[in-house]
């Protein structure tokens, strides 16, 4: 059964966020010549630390909205691959 919308929500979008103002700092500071070399230097992480709060977002929504997650990947997936005409990879990549 699924939670009540009120139950975890301000930590989902508290996730999501910060992962797009991560990403939008990164973006702005690229776009600034006296920041530019920091935040070059800094994309590697600031990707991954977007990612990462990206991962926990899904995963609080999953758990909030009461779906699978992995379910849904693999629908949202075959529906790009449908729509863009997107061959399936020879061999699946395995999930560790």
């Amino acid at each position: 059964m699924a939670r009540k919308l009120g139950d975890g929500v301000h930590k989902h979008l508290a996730a999501f966020a910060d992962a797009a103002g991560t990403l939008a700092a990164n973006l702005h500071d690229l776009d600034h010549v006296d920041t530019r070399e920091k935040a070059t230097a800094n994309r590697a992480h600031d990707i991954t630390a977007s990612g990462r709060m990206l991962i926990a977002c899904a995963n609080m929504s999953a758990e909030i909205f009461d779906f699978d997650l992995m379910e849904a990947f693999d629908a949202r997936l075959a529906e790009l691959r449908q729509r863009f005409n997107l061959p399936e990879p020879d061999s699946p990549v395995p999930i560790v």
